[in-house]
């Protein structure tokens, strides 16, 4: 059965909200390219055992969940239909920030 991200008219969920972000970036210009690092602090309203997040263009190399002293790397796969990344954990993510 495909994932509901599969499907290029995909709309993230709304029962995670992103409350704050900071990102550390390394420009190349002379490739077009970028690398870097994201921290997104999210707002739950309701346990997910995934999150989905944009990623149009993106190579996802990694991506850790903190929530409170619990610390997880997430499973992730890229969506390309729906230019979104997927992060699975092994347990679902509490109500609540992360």
């Amino acid at each position: 059965m495909p994932h509901p991200t599969d499907d290029r008219r995909f709309r993230l969920p709304t029962h995670v909200r992103p409350v704050a972000h900071d990102a550390s970036l390394s420009l190349d210009p002379d490739a077009k390219t970028f690398s870097g690092s994201m921290r997104i602090v999210l707002a739950l309203s309701a346990p997910a055992d995934e999150l989905v997040l944009h990623a149009n263009g993106l190579d996802l190399s990694r991506a850790r969940l903190h929530v409170g002293t619990r610390a997880e790397d997430a499973e992730v796969r890229l969506a390309p239909a729906s230019e979104t990344a997927v992060l699975r954990f092994r347990s679902p993510v509490p109500r609540g920030p992360a």
